[in-house]
Order: C-alpha cells, then structure tokens, then sequence
C-alpha cells in the first residue's frame, strides 16, 4: 500500500500530489489523531457532520471502535522495516509534509474557536 496513491512517490510527482492535496481536500485527517479528525470534520462541515464527534466517543467507550481490529498481528521483521523505509522514502516525506499541515490546520481551528 502506498501513501499517496498507487505508485510509489517519484520526485517529479511530490509536487503534483502536494497542488492535489490543497486542490481536492478540505480536510486531512491522521489515523493517529483520529478523535482530532471527526472534530475537524464537524467544524469545518457542520451540515454533513454534526454531531459525529460526539457519536464517535461514544463508540470509543463502549469498545465499538475496536470491533474489526485484528488480533493476530505479528511485527514485521526489523530488516524489511528498514527495506520499505529506502523503498517507500518519498512516500514518507510527503506524508511528514501532510502531517505537518494537518497539525497547524488543527491548530488554526482551535483558535478560531477560542476566539468565539
């Protein structure tokens, strides 16, 4: 699975998918800050979202969130780890560029709502 479509990154396409990233998403989330992304969502189109933060804590406290976790999930192998980092380089740099956009989008978001 690539990052950022079907092929891995080139560095001719970097470029393209960062203009694809502002052009065609409003919002970005991160797996990692899920909670931080429904909110997003909700804030930024309430007329499809609303209440969906709300909806979503409530399935984290009752253990619904984790109904199609896997459960026999082995660790891979410190060699391939460090195989798909070299492979997957450019792939990971767009998405550090991606992260760090999605954290000062949330950050701008939770001003602009200390602010009201």
């Amino acid at each position: 699975m690539f990052f950022s479509g079907e092929r891995p990154c080139s560095p001719s396409s970097i470029t393209y998918r960062a203009k694809s990233h502002y052009r065609h998403y409003s919002v970005v989330g991160l797996l990692e800050e899920f909670a931080d992304f429904w909110s997003m969502l909700e804030q930024a189109l309430p007329q499809y979202f609303s209440g969906a933060f709300q909806t979503y804590i409530s399935m984290k406290k009752s253990g619904k969130d984790k109904l199609n976790k896997g459960h026999y999930k082995s660790k891979p192998n410190p060699i391939t780890l460090e195989i798909m980092k070299e492979r997957l380089a450019l792939d990971l740099e767009f998405y550090g560029w991606v992260k760090k956009n999605v954290y000062e989008n949330m950050a701008k978001l939770k001003s602009s709502m200390s602010t009201m």
